[in-house]
């Protein structure tokens, strides 16, 4: 279930998301950290927070992908090529521009969460 920022959740979730995130603007957020700030231990309710929170008539967090190469480490994706990926199921590594296996796909992506400035 979705949180509406007009009901009484999000309006919530919202004020405090401002109070959370003031002079944080540019910071990158991982999900656990995302739900240990919201004090949530529910999985779901922390990714309906983070999708109300990431609606571009919200604008509080926007999403940032990471390709993980073999060595864990992470490079960031352009949505262009996330946008690529969602409509084609073809992910190249932004490295070695190698077309990742699909059934690897999307096991390399890593979704975080930018604090709007």
């Amino acid at each position: 279930m979705n949180i509406s920022p007009t009901s009484e959740t999000g309006r919530e979730v919202i004020a405090r998301s401002h109070t959370l995130f003031k002079d944080m603007g540019g910071a990158v957020l991982n999900f656990q950290r995302l739900c240990h700030l919201f004090n949530v231990k529910d999985q779901n309710k922390g990714a309906e927070i983070a999708e109300l929170l990431c609606r571009r008539d919200v604008h509080v967090l926007k999403h940032v992908y990471f390709f993980v190469d073999d060595s864990d480490a992470p490079f960031l994706l352009r949505d262009s090529i996330v946008h690529n990926y969602v409509r084609t199921g073809e992910l190249y590594n932004p490295v070695t521009n190698e077309l990742i296996p699909f059934d690897e796909a999307d096991e390399r992506i890593v979704i975080e969460f930018e604090v709007v400035e």
